[in-house]
């Protein structure tokens, strides 16, 4: 019997729901990589937020990384990188699976949530307010980058106390 309580359950909280449930995250001739903040793929007037860890370290400025008609693999390497007054902060690459989302506006992309690009060796005041270059590569394999992304943003320190 409480099986059937939880299959209700479930039945009525889909209930009513507007967004299509379809998508396949299929290949096309144009793959795109979109980046985002919060679930925000405009990234509005070109800003990052950026800070300190929870946990310590080096400064970052978390993305989420959407892949559009990219062909399926078991892993991607991400590549990321930002130039700021001329240096490059390289971020090392990431292996990363990204989950092939079915449902809603997402449906028929591969998602992958944040991603850290981290600005090792360098003082938090010395970014805060930049304008820095940022590239985004996705890989399958070695073969080169299957997709890539260059955005220009201002770096705005929001994510915890400049230390």
């Amino acid at each position: 019997m409480p099986l059937r309580l939880v299959a209700v359950v479930l039945l009525v909280a889909c209930k009513g729901s507007s967004t299509p449930v379809s998508g396949e995250c299929t290949p096309n001739d144009e793959p795109t990589l979109d980046v985002a903040q919060g679930g925000d793929w405009n990234m509005p007037d070109g800003h990052v937020n950026m800070g300190i860890p929870p946990q310590g370290g080096a400064p970052y400025a978390p993305f989420e990384i959407r892949l559009v008609g990219v062909e399926a693999a078991d892993a991607y390497r991400v590549d990321m990188d930002a130039v700021v007054d001329g240096v490059d902060y390289a971020t090392p690459p990431y292996q990363e699976r990204f989950v092939c989302r079915n449902v809603g506006e997402e449906a028929g992309t591969r998602y992958t949530p944040d991603l850290h690009m981290r600005f090792f060796g360098t003082d938090p005041a010395t970014l805060a307010g930049k304008t820095a270059q940022l590239h985004f590569e996705a890989w399958i394999g070695n073969d080169g980058p299957v997709v890539e992304r260059d955005l220009e943003v201002i770096l705005d320190w929001t994510l915890g106390p400049m230390e």
